[in-house]
């Protein structure tokens, strides 16, 4: 069995990737970013992709805040 992390790497994913996703089983799904260069995958178990989610989405707020004070 693994650790909590398996792999430590570096990835920029810019606007205009193309984002895929496939569920691999009933705890787990393997999401595929891909563009100019190779593809790069991830695979997240169901909770480790809910936290992942979690802090996608208050990252978001504070990027929508940081516009919203730019713009004021």
């Amino acid at each position: 069995m693994y650790g909590t992390l398996v792999v430590n790497s570096w990835v920029g994913i810019h606007d205009g990737c193309d984002i895929t996703y496939n569920v691999h089983g009933s705890d787990d799904v393997y999401v595929t970013i891909s563009g100019e260069a190779q593809p790069f995958e991830f695979f997240f178990q169901a909770d480790a992709l809910r936290k992942f989610v979690e802090l996608g989405g208050k990252a978001l707020a504070e990027i929508d805040a940081l516009v919203i004070e730019d713009d004021a």
